[in-house]
């Protein structure tokens, strides 16, 4: 196939004479093709994908242009083949949309995603200077993801995939905790209110920090966090007295309404977490002390995804021994860490 059409396309779209209407009609054509593998061969074999990454980052178009743009490059970021040719095209792209972050962009939300797209198939922080300029960007945080404002929180949602996929690196989790603040911040913004994408998110970083064995005495006792991992997994159960005055006191006397979590993916990963506060002595006694158990029994009762109940079953494991066994890390671990695609399974993208 000659070049010749898609080179004229391009100028087309660069061009500053060319109306807005026209370029938005090159830009769908251009947005069509990352949606099938015909396309993809296409985009990947010319010079689309260098003139899409250069597009966006020399910020020059219009709204309406651009924000097709960051949606083709994040359908391309879609596969570690397209993440892998974005990276090639541009060096510099990780670092750009880092920037962006907090730089009042009107495309935050779609950086987000892409930046989520790519830490889902590249370890960003292999590069030293993504490495020296990642915790720059956690200490923006605050005033986007952390954000009191619900509208401007709701469009940094994405970047809850990102640190999810981060923290699954120890490189990733020692660059997460380094900022004292960082879980204590994550746990208080761990609403049932909070969009699908966020809580996911949350509940995988929780998780993923929980690998982390030095944290675990801060995370419960300091933090007093073991309440933001058993809410979502409790229901309507009633409890004897004597049973119930072992819950955290946020557990205790909840709301006849009370909805367990609906997304399985976060249940199991909110159980994992669990697991893992097990892989110390001191973790394991405090769920014991806290009544840990009788929580996780009823949801088993109540658990229909067989992926969950599975997880359940091996926490109520460690639950039930009365004397404290270090849990084999080379055997029991592997149970809890994410398949390359697992945190965006079931997630809505921007494919037309």
């Amino acid at each position: 196939m000659s070049s010749k059409p898609d080179e004229d396309l391009i100028l087309i779209l660069q061009h500053p004479a060319i109306k807005v209407e026209a370029k938005l009609q090159g830009w769908n054509y251009v947005l069509g093709m990352t949606v099938s593998e015909e396309g993809f061969q296409r985009l990947v074999s010319s010079k689309y994908i260098p003139f899409i990454t250069d597009y966006i980052q020399q910020n020059t178009g219009d709204s309406k242009t651009l924000n097709l743009a960051y949606k083709s490059l994040i359908n391309i970021s879609s596969s570690s083949e397209g993440t892998l040719a974005l990276l090639s095209a541009s060096g510099d792209l990780i670092l750009f949309l880092l920037d962006n972050i907090d730089s009042g962009c009107p495309f935050v939300e779609q950086t987000c995603y892409l930046l989520s797209n790519i830490t889902n198939h590249h370890k960003i922080l292999n590069d030293e200077r993504v490495e020296t300029r990642f915790p720059e960007t956690l200490k923006k945080l605050p005033n986007g993801f952390f954000s009191s404002n619900a509208e401007k929180r709701e469009k940094y949602k994405f970047f809850s995939l990102v640190l999810a996929n981060i923290s699954m690196h120890p490189e990733g989790r020692k660059v997460l905790l380094e900022d004292n603040d960082f879980l204590t911040r994550l746990v208080s913004c761990n609403s049932s209110e909070e969009p699908d994408i966020r809580r996911l998110g949350n509940a995988l970083t929780l998780r993923n920090c929980c690998f982390e064995k030095s944290i675990h005495q801060k995370f419960l006792n300091e933090i007093e966090a073991l309440p933001f991992l058993l809410l979502p997994l409790m229901g309507v159960e009633e409890y004897e007295e004597e049973i119930m005055d072992k819950f955290p006191i946020d557990c205790q006397y909840l709301e006849p309404t009370k909805k367990r979590e609906r997304l399985p993916q976060i249940r199991k990963a909110l159980v994992h977490a669990l697991a893992l506060l097990c892989y110390t002595e001191e973790g394991w006694d405090y769920l014991k002390s806290k009544g840990t158990y009788y929580i996780v029994r009823d949801l088993h009762t109540w658990e229909e995804d067989p992926d969950v109940q599975e997880a359940i079953e091996t926490l109520v494991g460690y639950l039930l021994v009365l004397q404290y066994k270090r849990p084999e890390i080379d055997t029991d671990a592997s149970y809890v860490v994410p398949a390359e695609t697992d945190i965006l399974k079931d997630i809505p993208d921007f494919v037309i």
